[in-house]
């Protein structure tokens, strides 16, 4: 496994190289979540690299970015876009406050 990962439809599918992953990324336009919560941008995208710290589990290559910080990362679509929405929730609760 190259560590690099591509997407079919929302599908998550390794890479065979580095190469072909950078050809995919530079051709492809990954698709992300966006939105604009009390003037802060939360986005949600694919990068295409995993962001696990062990060997376990299945590759985290989505991850969910608050005001460009990395805030959490996921191994599936379904489960990013699920993520997605906690933050922007978290960002619409009333007892949140700007950092």
């Amino acid at each position: 496994m190259s560590g690099y990962f591509i997407l079919q439809g929302t599908d998550v599918v390794a890479a065979r190289s580095l190469a072909e992953w950078s050809a995919w990324w530079f051709s492809a336009r990954p698709p992300a979540a966006r939105t604009q919560v009390r003037g802060m941008l939360i986005e949600t995208v694919f990068t295409g690299v995993d962001h696990r710290q062990r060997d376990d589990g299945e590759p985290l290559v989505f991850e969910t970015r608050l005001a460009g910080q990395a805030v959490k990362h996921y191994a599936s679509w379904r489960s990013a876009m699920a993520g997605h929405e906690v933050e922007v929730g978290k960002l619409n609760s009333p007892i949140w406050r700007r950092p």
